[in-house]
């Protein structure tokens, strides 16, 4: 296992994609920052009382998930373009190990599901963790710059049909959190997913194509994963569910599918 992200971390162009997943929210932050910031300290002598707490986005609502800038550059950089940034970080390496057949040499040292095992944990760990880290600073940030606002967006307590939505929208901060675990856990379990198409099929061509299609896919259907990632929307705890099932069916299959084809493929 620590080999895996000794690996991993060993290629110095990882640190690259590292690097984006965790500056994207934090060019999405400084863009509400500026929008929030910039008519006030521009025109000062327009807000005679300064800004009001109304007149400033509830920290909650500035943070990533929460697409509070109008172009909504952040989530289409970072959410639509995840499959490339998983295959980059980590699907990547093992499909270069099966080209140059370095396979082979695990397998005279270690037993197949060991190594499958060893494979999937890394892939989730390493995706998930490093945009929990990310979501992490940039709510952190939002706290401090928008330290003391309550503008919701024109949202309030009561006004949802839907319980689950009222309930975030009164509980701002836990409504997130539930939102960013949400997201974080979901785009670990593609990562497991991505990583079951390198073992299935082992041709980059074929496994970027299905991983990228797909993902797009169930990201503009009528029931989008995104309603298990973006907060304080219309659609509540059902299609958040639903979400949810989706991402595990896909992740479920891949694993059976993984399981016919394990030991009637040669992998050395």
């Amino acid at each position: 296992m620590c080999f895996e992200f000794y690996k991993t971390f060993k290629d110095k162009k990882r640190y690259i994609v590292m690097l984006l997943i965790v500056l994207i929210p934090m060019l999405d932050l400084a863009l509400n920052i500026y929008s929030e910031y910039a008519p006030y300290l521009k025109h000062p002598e327009c807000y005679p009382g300064g800004l009001f707490p109304s007149e400033i986005y509830s920290p909650a609502f500035a943070s990533f998930l929460a697409s509070a800038n109008s172009g909504h550059i952040g989530q289409m950089l970072l959410i639509w373009l995840m499959p490339i940034y998983i295959f980059l970080f980590y699907v990547d390496g093992y499909l270069q190990e099966k080209a140059y057949h370095y396979s082979t040499i695990y397998f005279s040292k270690i037993n197949r599901r060991s190594v499958y095992r060893n494979k999937i944990f890394t892939a989730f760990s390493l995706i998930a963790g490093t945009n929990l880290v990310s979501l992490l600073l940039n709510h952190i940030l939002a706290n401090f710059a928008f330290y003391g606002g309550t503008n919701m967006k024109s949202m309030y307590v009561g006004m949802a049909e839907e319980g689950f939505l009222d309930w975030c929208l009164a509980n701002l901060e836990a409504g997130y959190f539930i939102y960013l675990l949400s997201y974080c856990l979901l785009v670990g379990l593609y990562a497991v997913f991505c990583m079951n198409l390198a073992f299935i099929f082992h041709d980059r061509k074929i496994v970027y194509a299905i991983g990228i299609i797909l993902w797009i896919v169930m990201i503009m259907n009528p029931y989008s994963i995104t309603y298990a990632m973006q907060p304080f929307i219309e659609y509540g705890l059902k299609y958040f569910l639903i979400a949810w099932c989706i991402i595990l069916g896909v992740v479920l299959i891949s694993y059976c599918l993984v399981k016919l084809t394990w030991e009637k493929k040669d992998e050395i």
